[in-house]
Protein backbone atom coordinates (compact mmCIF):
# COMPACT_ATOMS: atom_id res chain seq x y z
CA UNK A 1 0.00 0.00 0.00
CA UNK A 2 2.93 2.38 0.72
CA UNK A 3 5.10 1.60 -2.04
CA UNK A 4 1.10 2.16 -4.36
CA UNK A 5 0.94 5.81 -2.71
CA UNK A 6 4.39 6.89 -3.13
CA UNK A 7 4.24 6.09 -7.13
CA UNK A 8 1.23 8.04 -7.16
CA UNK A 9 2.61 10.98 -5.35
CA UNK A 10 5.85 10.65 -7.55
CA UNK A 11 3.34 10.68 -10.46
CA UNK A 12 1.49 13.45 -9.48
CA UNK A 13 4.74 15.40 -8.73
CA UNK A 14 6.60 14.38 -11.99
CA UNK A 15 2.93 15.93 -13.78
CA UNK A 16 3.29 19.00 -11.56
CA UNK A 17 6.87 19.46 -12.78
CA UNK A 18 5.96 19.43 -16.13
CA UNK A 19 3.14 22.01 -16.07
CA UNK A 20 5.97 24.34 -13.99
CA UNK A 21 8.01 23.76 -16.72
CA UNK A 22 5.35 24.28 -19.77
CA UNK A 23 4.36 27.86 -17.74
CA UNK A 24 8.02 28.89 -17.42
CA UNK A 25 8.05 28.40 -21.46
CA UNK A 26 5.60 30.96 -21.78
CA UNK A 27 7.22 33.10 -19.08
CA UNK A 28 10.06 32.92 -21.28
CA UNK A 29 8.07 33.84 -24.23
CA UNK A 30 6.12 36.45 -23.01
CA UNK A 31 9.52 38.07 -21.37
CA UNK A 32 10.33 38.55 -25.06
CA UNK A 33 7.21 40.05 -26.12
CA UNK A 34 6.69 42.63 -23.87
CA UNK A 35 9.14 45.44 -23.54
CA UNK A 36 7.02 47.37 -21.34
CA UNK A 37 8.94 47.73 -17.85
CA UNK A 38 5.92 47.02 -15.88
CA UNK A 39 5.20 44.28 -17.57
CA UNK A 40 8.55 42.37 -18.13
CA UNK A 41 9.14 43.12 -14.04
CA UNK A 42 5.70 40.90 -13.31
CA UNK A 43 6.38 38.71 -15.72
CA UNK A 44 9.76 37.96 -13.79
CA UNK A 45 8.78 38.12 -10.53
CA UNK A 46 6.11 35.03 -11.44
CA UNK A 47 8.73 33.24 -13.05
CA UNK A 48 10.97 33.27 -9.78
CA UNK A 49 7.93 31.87 -8.36
CA UNK A 50 7.36 28.89 -10.83
CA UNK A 51 11.16 28.45 -10.14
CA UNK A 52 11.26 28.22 -6.75
CA UNK A 53 8.34 25.83 -7.13
CA UNK A 54 9.83 23.82 -9.33
CA UNK A 55 12.78 23.36 -6.89
CA UNK A 56 11.03 21.99 -4.50
CA UNK A 57 9.07 19.45 -6.50
CA UNK A 58 12.36 18.57 -8.20
CA UNK A 59 13.53 17.72 -4.38
CA UNK A 60 9.97 15.90 -3.47
CA UNK A 61 10.54 13.89 -6.85
CA UNK A 62 14.03 13.08 -6.06
CA UNK A 63 12.88 11.91 -1.97
CA UNK A 64 10.45 9.77 -3.32
CA UNK A 65 12.54 8.45 -5.62
CA UNK A 66 15.32 7.31 -3.09
CA UNK A 67 12.82 6.51 -0.65
CA UNK A 68 11.83 2.94 -2.17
Amino acid sequence: MKLDLGRYLLSKYIQLHRKLLDKLELFETLKNLFDDSFYKDEILQREEILKQHSLVLMSKIFELKTSK
